[in-house]
């Protein structure tokens, strides 16, 4: 990765310093430099302040997600149980040998 302003960065995504350590430090022990999730469910108008400045952030890329949402409960025990995968999740399926 090239350098960039990180102090910018941090304020368009509206986090500090220290939160931008935690998840730096986070994507490169769990995902080992993989392409990973930086910041989650931005606002839209936080992912539209983002994506037009993407070009001053190397490295970086805006993903659109869909999750799915539930209002109700009524019928959790048909459909069981979906959301996004946790990362102790992934750290453990990385851990486990690929038969």
């Amino acid at each position: 990765m090239k350098p960039f302003d990180t102090v910018e960065f941090c304020k368009l995504l509206g986090i500090d310093r220290d939160g931008f350590n935690k998840r730096w430090i986070k994507s490169f022990e769990i995902f080992d430099g993989i392409k990973s999730v930086f910041e989650k469910q931005l606002t839209a108008e936080t992912y539209a302040s983002v994506s037009e400045r993407l070009s001053e952030f190397p490295g970086f890329s805006a993903v659109t997600r869909y999750l799915r949402n539930y209002p109700d409960s009524v019928a959790a025990q048909f459909l069981g149980y979906i959301g996004e995968v946790q990362d102790k999740d992934i750290k453990r399926s990385t851990l486990l040998p690929s038969w």
